[in-house]
């Protein structure tokens, strides 16, 4: 006779970016063995290719985990991890004052999503062309990596969902990487700033924001937390 298998509990998380309530559930031991495989690897593409196959495995929602925003991605593995291991995060902080380390436990749970209300996501370059720009997913931000030498160039590649005119749009997944970087390298520095000012730096992004004491200088800090993938890796 075969082990029975238990039922694992479903959640929902709502995800802003693609406003949607997604079910999930929490990941199991040998999920958790390939994510903690992944970190100790340091590769980034395995990393996030382990975390992409994580959440295709525990999301229940119809949803294209590979196309999901960043900021959305990140919740929803912050989430399900959460609700797998715990709500607390071990996290090394330095004083800005005195310069050294502390370890605190961080509340996963306190974690919000802020941005700018003033940004916008379609840009004109001129009176004919505009740009339909969209916020970047770790797939589309991984494409556009390889050359460390041109980020900001990087950075406007993996946000620029179409250009437009009064007749026409054209969809920038359809062209060639060389294309791309081709068009993004004759913008001219005002059309670039364009969109990095007025999109790139309001993007939302999910935070925790700490209020407490150093332990060896004993002045108070605030600060926010954020890049919090590095929470479940």
């Amino acid at each position: 006779m075969s082990l029975p298998k238990i039922d694992v509990p479903l959640h929902t998380v709502k995800l802003e970016g693609i406003k949607k309530n997604v079910k999930y559930r929490s990941y199991t031991v040998k999920e958790e063995k390939l994510l903690l495989m992944a970190a100790e690897s340091k590769d980034q593409k395995e990393i996030s290719d382990t975390v992409i196959r994580l959440c295709q495995g525990c999301v229940i929602t119809k949803i294209d985990i590979e196309s999901l925003p960043m900021t959305d991605l990140e919740k929803l593995m912050i989430t399900i991890r959460s609700k797998s291991v715990g709500e607390a995060a071990k996290v090394g902080l330095v004083c800005p004052h005195c310069e050294k380390k502390t370890d605190m436990s961080v509340d996963l749970e306190n974690m919000i999503q802020v941005g700018d209300d003033t940004i916008e996501d379609k840009i004109m370059l001129n009176k004919q062309y505009g740009l339909k720009l969209k916020p970047p997913s770790l797939i589309s931000v991984e494409e556009n990596a390889s050359d460390e030498l041109n980020l900001i160039n990087n950075s406007i590649i993996s946000v620029i969902d179409s250009l437009f005119d009064k007749d026409n749009v054209y969809l920038f997944s359809d062209y060639s990487q060389d294309e791309k970087v081709e068009f993004v390298d004759s913008m001219s520095i005002e059309d670039a700033k364009k969109i990095t000012e007025g999109y790139l730096e309001k993007l939302p992004r999910n935070v925790i924001k700490l209020d407490y004491e150093c332990p060896h200088c004993n002045n108070r800090i605030s600060r926010e937390l954020d890049n919090l993938i590095d929470f479940f890796t």
